[in-house]
């Protein structure tokens, strides 16, 4: 049967067996890393991070997976000067839909006034709830997360949609 479960969850399920916690990691990273090799960016990514970024927006990226997978990739679209944090779970504590990963971003970012956590998954909306940030889902999974008990402060379908929303008005 298929458990529908985030990585780090399935991952806990092996802690009880330093063997077969070492062989999930390895499958984990495998497809990680093949995933990633395959990735390109979310249509208008680069248009809307650039906007973003010259209004005074202070960006992060927060992902579940590694570093040394995920800044290549970022050089790659030339993302990377964009972003003032780049958190992966090399750098926080516990993965999503925990909420260390936009603390460790908050602690990181001093004196900003509001934060939103831009996500296409459930646990993206989890982790910016438990954090007490506001969600903004993006993508075809809105369902998913609603049963999930995500309460999204706004749900888009085109990145460039976030270029209109009231950010730091509240």
């Amino acid at each position: 049967a298929l458990i529908r479960e985030p990585i780090p969850h399935l991952a806990a399920l092996g802690e009880t067996d330093a063997d077969l916690a070492r062989a999930m990691w390895d499958v984990i990273v495998a497809a990680e890393a093949e995933g990633i090799r395959k990735a390109g960016p979310i249509e208008h990514a680069g248009e809307v991070l650039r906007t973003l970024h010259a209004r005074g927006y202070r960006l992060a990226v927060l992902t579940n997976n590694a570093r040394d997978a995920v800044l290549p990739k970022l050089e790659e679209f030339a993302f990377d000067a964009l972003f003032e944090v780049i958190a992966t779970r090399t750098e926080v504590p516990a993965l999503k839909p925990s909420p260390d990963g936009v603390r460790y971003i908050l602690e990181h970012l001093p004196g900003i006034g509001a934060a939103y956590v831009i996500g296409d998954a459930w646990i993206d909306g989890l982790a910016a709830d438990a954090a007490g940030v506001r969600f903004i889902g993006f993508g075809p999974r809105e369902q998913v997360a609603r049963e999930r008990g995500v309460h999204a402060w706004r749900w888009i379908s085109d990145l460039r949609e976030l270029l209109d929303l009231p950010l730091g008005e509240e």
